[in-house]
């Protein structure tokens, strides 16, 4: 089922607003567009964009065309996909990544620092939300990106760098419960602490594990997915009867064991990724910390990729002047370009 209305009111509710409030941006906008091809959102992204120029109340219009082409065209932003059952998904995932960085090279470089430095690498690269619930896709995905992640896996075997198959740990989790939030890109809290807890298994006997971690949970209460951002529909919302998500969010923190001013303090672990590590609300640092039994420096950022924070990290005083014995990169699979697998 799609996008259904709370009420016949509401329904007509927003025809009136949209027909009302829209009619000389409708009359103005140029639907009629021969260059602009009706493939990889371009048609839709240039008549929008006309809408919203000619709409007299610009402050609204955007939530006015979103709300249109949700009720009216059963259409979204071309940077969100909208299933049946109101799962949401990235654009992002059904294409090669728009940028010029060479994973080869990232890797490469990375490698041989962490080496010379006699710190241990793991990488976790994060498979596609898309790939995991496959079946829930409006339509299949190019070959290339299909056979991505087994590339990837490959690839890094090949370079003498650990990493972790996350899809079978997922696909197991998702027989009882979610790895991925419905409405956002990233992983679940518990997915999170699932992959955490499975990377711990890997290191645990190379740390001298002393610490105690305690995780609490939150009751379920609502969250505003960042994919949300492309159906926003403003002072329309009540009338548009779009799910909305509940998540248990969980806090993690030491118990105990706090140190003196004269103890040697050092971090064995240094966490490095993306926002599935740098948002508290998916506590990776956190559960990495519990199932580890040792302390975690979080260095992933948000909005910068993977990689970026990788260089920053290799560049910064944390690691020249104490280098830890292992480092964690998180990689989503979204930001590897088939091109470089492939070769």
């Amino acid at each position: 089922m799609g996008i259904g209305y709370s009420k016949s009111l509401g329904l007509a509710a927003l025809l009136i607003a949209t027909v009302g409030l829209g009619c000389v941006a409708m009359i103005q906008t140029k639907f009629i567009q021969p260059s602009k091809s009706i493939w990889g959102g371009q048609y839709q992204s240039s008549v929008e964009a006309d809408f919203i120029d000619h709409f007299p109340l610009s402050e609204i219009s955007r939530d006015i065309w979103t709300a249109f082409q949700l009720v009216i065209l059963d259409q979204t932003h071309n940077d969100v996909i909208r299933t049946t059952d109101n799962w949401l998904f990235t654009a992002e995932e059904f294409r090669q990544p728009n940028s010029d960085v060479s994973f080869d090279d990232e890797l490469d470089s990375v490698s041989a620092q962490l080496q010379a430095s006699g710190t241990k690498l793991i990488t976790i690269v994060v498979p596609d939300k898309a790939r995991i619930y496959a079946e829930k896709l409006p339509h299949a995905r190019m070959d290339s990106l299909e056979m991505r992640y087994d590339s990837v896996l490959n690839h890094l075997k090949d370079a003498q760098i650990q990493t972790l198959d996350l899809r079978p740990i997922f696909l197991d989790l998702k027989s009882h419960a979610a790895p991925y939030l419905r409405t956002d890109t990233h992983w679940s809290p518990l997915g999170s602490e699932t992959i955490a807890r499975e990377v711990a298994s890997l290191l645990i006997n190379s740390l001298d594990t002393h610490n105690i971690y305690r995780t609490t949970w939150s009751d379920p209460s609502p969250f505003n997915g960042d994919l949300m951002t492309f159906i926003e529909t403003g002072f329309l919302s009540n009338l548009i009867d779009f799910p909305k998500e509940s998540v248990s969010l969980a806090l993690t923190e030491q118990v105990g064991g706090e140190m003196s001013l004269f103890d040697n303090f050092e971090i064995p672990v240094t966490l490095v990724g993306t926002s599935f590590s740098a948002n508290p609300a998916f506590n990776f640092d956190g559960f990495l910390k519990q199932h580890l039994g040792v302390d975690v420096l979080n260095v992933a950022q948000i909005g910068s990729g993977p990689f970026e924070p990788m260089r920053d990290y290799l560049a910064s005083d944390d690691f020249i002047s104490a280098p830890p014995k292992i480092v964690i990169w998180e990689i989503p699979e979204r930001y590897i370009s088939t091109e470089e697998t492939d070769r």
